[in-house]
Formats: C-alpha cells, structure tokens, sequence
C-alpha cells in the first residue's frame, strides 16, 4: 500500500488509519517513518521515527479566539433571548 521508503503523516486522527499495522511498519522497515496523532498512546512508546502526539493541530491563537467570539455570542444571543446555534434532540 505504501513505498518502502515512505513516511506517512497523519493528521486526521487515530480512526483514519490502523495504527498497529502503521507501527508494524515502521518496525519491520517496511516504511520509513510515520508521525501519528492518537489520545490513547504515548510518544515515548515507540522510538526511532514514530512520533506520536495528541490531536493538536487545531490549536492555534485564531482557532482560540474564534472559539471564544463563538460563545460569547452564543450566551449574548441567549441572554437577549434569541438564541444561536440552537441543537434540538
């Protein structure tokens, strides 16, 4: 499926790829590296070229500020009584 040789990166998350075979991979030499994102393992797990971090990529000073503008809004909106992005279930 992938080059010998290759590197994969992976950033949309642990379901997006079998990360065992992913880590075999690496292991056997089979690709050459991979970096991954996973909430359910640790970096220090795996030496060598397979880095493994927590989902953070949509961490950034924008993404913080419009999350904040998002809910400020939201309790603005519902303090005034017309709420926004109402979820009905």
């Amino acid at each position: 499926m992938l080059k010998q040789g290759a590197y994969l990166v992976n950033i949309a998350g642990e379901t997006a790829w079998d990360t065992e075979w992913v880590i075999q991979m690496v292991k056997d030499g089979r690709i050459a590296g991979a970096a991954l994102e996973s909430t359910s393992r640790n970096l220090n797990d795996f030496p060598g070229n397979l880095p493994i971090l927590p989902p953070l990529g949509w961490h950034t000073k924008e993404s913080q500020l419009r999350t904040f503008e998002i809910w400020y809004n939201n309790i603005i909106s519902c303090v005034s009584g017309a709420p926004k992005n109402v979820v009905s279930l």
